[in-house]
């Protein structure tokens, strides 16, 4: 019995899944592999006359074909975790009025105006969307509604034997006039997570700390190399050949041009050269002599125990260390005595005395001096002193330089200290040739950057120690060698510095003065 009545039908349309979906996918870790297709089932009424029996098959076959559906989406779910890449295969393909035309035709011919595909004509491999809807009118609504949203994928996959659907797939195309889900958006970048955060981090202050280690070693290397030859150190060469500025060479004698052995000499502050000729009695045979700032003469009178002073431009002089032809120990006596200094800001004058092995200090206008060190008999310790005989008074460090003759070393001890410690040569005591030894030493003088020089007597050679170091160079005479041409010395016993660093010798033996200029 056939009667009229409307109906609801079902309508199944296939879309594209919008990428705005995506993280509230179910599967986070098939994300890149899933299906983007999302099923709409919308009811409409038909406008048909048709049998009870016949909706009700209707009915039982699209619940069965959305059953199909279903276990194909979750089939393809499975199938996109076990081989990904062959789910990036996808065809998409646009659904015009004139491809559901021809569906509906098919279908009209096979089920007499009702949908009756099984669902063994649904392939599980369907990757195609399609609008089912029979005898629907072709209004101008349902085309909108089609071309804006009918996109289907493979449409030749859902009716299996539909050439004409595969060959018309560029016709299908053009029928698009709208595709809201055609554009494709940029991928959010992935933010970085927590861990690689902190590991970036410790990459970063490692290499921060790398770079900083890196600057601080060459900052030091290069403030060592300052330290070692800093700017505006001049350079100190000498000039081998030495040229005589007084005395004859191998000629001693009285006259104004000779002397006879000479064993000291002095500049003043222009340059004036004083010279102490020991046994032409000059001076009351001097042994040594230094000047004051006011050019005031103090002469080591040596063999009459005593120190005598000259005022500048005076004829006598006045005995102001020692009693005269009176050697003795006591405080007030003096034996030999050899190296004198005198310290500028005080006045005090510091007498090395030679044969008592120690060194005595008097004030300025005291008859008496006072014990500063040794004393106590002659030896190589470090408190005591052998046959001392140059002294030099260091301002800037407040300490005497010692020429310890008799144990081949150049000594220094700060005022208050009871030992000293070795500034050139063998701490015990042992003479030599080489670079670091010496040969009874008779005097050390220094330039203004602390450069000690050394009169290495039994070597004949002028000795060159840099400030602190205790490997010498010669810079006058040659070791080991004595003679009397322009570059040998005989017994030098004295050495001295003029403003322009250039070196003055006392070549005793050779009874002469000479002169080094340095370049």
């Amino acid at each position: 019995m056939i009667r009229e009545r409307t109906t609801n039908t079902v309508r199944v349309s296939y879309h594209r899944r919008h990428l705005s979906l995506d993280n509230q996918h179910p599967y986070s870790a098939i994300e890149k592999q899933r299906l983007n297709r999302v099923i709409h089932i919308s009811l409409g009424s038909l406008r048909n006359i048709s049998s009870t029996n016949t909706n009700n098959k209707l009915h039982e076959q699209i619940s069965t074909t959305i059953d199909n559906h279903q276990n194909h989406i979750e089939e393809a779910k499975l199938s996109s975790i076990k081989t990904p890449i062959e789910n990036e295969k996808r065809c998409t393909h646009s659904c015009t009025v004139t491809t559901i035309h021809r569906c509906n035709r098919f279908l009209s011919q096979k089920s007499g105006n009702v949908i009756k595909k099984s669902s063994s004509q649904l392939n599980s491999s369907t990757k195609s969307q399609i609008d089912q809807d029979s005898n629907v009118p072709r209004s101008s609504k349902i085309k909108s509604h089609l071309l804006k949203s009918c996109k289907v994928t493979c449409l030749e996959d859902v009716i299996s034997g539909h050439d004409e659907t595969n060959k018309n797939k560029s016709s299908d195309r053009k029928g698009m006039t709208e595709d809201y889900h055609r554009k494709s958006k940029k991928r959010k970048t992935k933010k970085c997570t927590r861990p690689c955060i902190i590991l970036s981090s410790v990459a970063i202050l490692l290499v921060i700390l790398i770079i900083t280690v890196i600057l601080l070693a060459l900052l030091l290397k290069s403030k060592s190399k300052t330290t070692t030859t800093p700017t505006g150190t001049p350079v100190l060469r000498w000039n081998s050949t030495g040229i005589t500025v007084a005395g004859v060479v191998g000629n001693p004698g009285s006259g104004n041009n000779q002397l006879n052995t000479p064993l000291d000499v002095i500049l003043d502050y222009a340059n004036n050269l004083y010279v102490a000729d020991y046994l032409n009695h000059r001076v009351q045979k001097p042994i040594r002599v230094i000047l004051d700032s006011n050019e005031n003469l103090y002469v080591s009178d040596a063999n009459n125990h005593r120190i005598q002073f000259w005022c500048n431009g005076a004829i006598f002089g006045t005995t102001v260390a020692g009693i005269s032809n009176s050697p003795g120990n006591s405080s007030n006596q003096l034996n030999f005595p050899y190296g004198i200094a005198l310290n500028p800001t005080s006045g005090t004058l510091y007498i090395a005395d030679y044969y008592n092995h120690r060194v005595m200090s008097y004030a300025s206008g005291s008859n008496s001096g006072i014990l500063v060190f040794g004393g106590n008999g002659g030896g190589t310790s470090n408190i005591q002193l052998y046959y001392p005989i140059g002294l030099h008074f260091d301002s800037l460090s407040n300490s005497l330089v010692v020429a310890n003759y008799g144990a081949h070393n150049i000594v220094r001890f700060v005022l208050g200290v009871s030992t000293w410690t070795v500034a050139a040569g063998n701490s015990s005591g042992f003479s030599g040739a080489t670079s670091t030894d010496l040969n009874s030493p008779l005097e050390a003088t220094f330039d203004p950057m602390g450069n000690m020089y050394v009169a290495d007597r039994n070597n004949h050679r002028i000795q060159f120690f840099h400030d602190g170091q205790l490997n010498g160079t010669t810079i006058a005479g040659i070791t080991n060698v004595s003679g009397n041409n322009a570059t040998t010395l005989n017994w030098p016993r004295s050495v001295r510095l003029d403003s322009q660093l250039n070196l003055y010798v006392a070549d005793s033996n050779n009874h002469r003065i000479q002169k080094f200029l340095r370049y």
